[in-house]
């Protein structure tokens, strides 16, 4: 009779242990499943990560490309009206006052049209970075909320 109370113990204690196995196979099974969509999550947020490293390189030699050609437009610029102050300076001698007046006033009116086009053009292209940079933004939030929902799926 004893022999079968201990046996009975016995048994008891191998239901209890298997029934806490049973439990720590379900919580290891449910770390492994978050292991595995962390892994996934870093995996894919790294993919993006270097997605927006291309394009910010990218919108950088934009960038400078821009910055090449407004510098180029403006020696071309300050040329430009270098060699046509030496021009109306020739001519300054030849013509009437009233003549040289009328080219200065003209030179004036050139600048403003010039100064006004190239403002126009860096309004544009700078609309069109903000816009890029909104087109940025709007991804990575929808990256975040991607990540957010991947990680909280498993604990609903």
């Amino acid at each position: 009779m004893k022999e079968l109370k201990k046996l009975d113990k016995a048994v008891e204690e191998l239901e209890s242990q298997a029934e806490q196995l049973k439990e720590f196979n379900e919580v290891y099974a449910t770390i492994s499943a978050l292991s595995s969509s962390i892994a996934t999550s870093e995996t894919y947020l790294n993919e993006i990560k270097s997605k927006l490293s291309k394009a910010n390189d990218q919108i950088g030699e934009q960038y400078k490309s821009f910055s090449n050609k407004v510098v180029e437009l403006y020696e071309d610029q300050k040329r430009f009206f270098k060699e046509l102050d030496i021009t109306i300076a020739s001519r300054y001698e030849r013509q009437t006052s009233e003549l040289q007046v009328e080219i200065r006033r003209e030179i004036n009116n050139l600048q403003k049209v010039f100064d006004n086009s190239l403002e126009s053009r860096l309004r544009e292209i700078d609309k069109q970075n903000k816009r890029r940079m909104n087109v940025i933004v709007v991804f990575l939030i929808i990256i975040a909320l991607i990540s957010s929902i991947s990680i909280t799926l498993p604990f609903i």
